[in-house]
């Protein structure tokens, strides 16, 4: 083929390519704790429930219907808090199921 053709080869190098240092290498997907800094509301929630007792479920606690709000801060708080609120529950809820798991293979045994 004719040289225009052809790419351009750059020249060879005598020192192979330099690559920047790894850094911490990060987990793909942290947990939904760590990922929303909920660390302190666990240690919270935890010292409001008794181990026995469960939590209030978010659906059987009353509250008013608020109509969404013309401010995009104060919206963005309320999802915010929903969100948090949402992983929690789920968390106490994980942490119920694999209490009672617990319970049930030590009777077994």
């Amino acid at each position: 083929p004719p040289p225009s053709f052809q790419p351009v080869q750059p020249p060879p190098s005598s020192s192979p390519p330099t690559r920047p240092a790894p850094s911490a290498p990060k987990p793909s997907h942290p947990d939904l704790i760590t990922r929303y800094n909920l660390a302190s509301r666990i240690s919270s929630s935890a010292a409001s429930y008794a181990e026995d007792s469960e939590p209030p479920e978010p659906e059987e606690i009353a509250k008013p219907q608020v109509a969404w709000s013309q401010s995009k801060a104060e919206r963005q708080a309320l999802l915010q808090k929903r969100r948090e609120d949402m992983v929690l529950a789920a968390r106490r809820k994980m942490e119920q199921r694999e209490r009672e798991r617990a319970k049930g293979k030590g009777k077994e045994v």
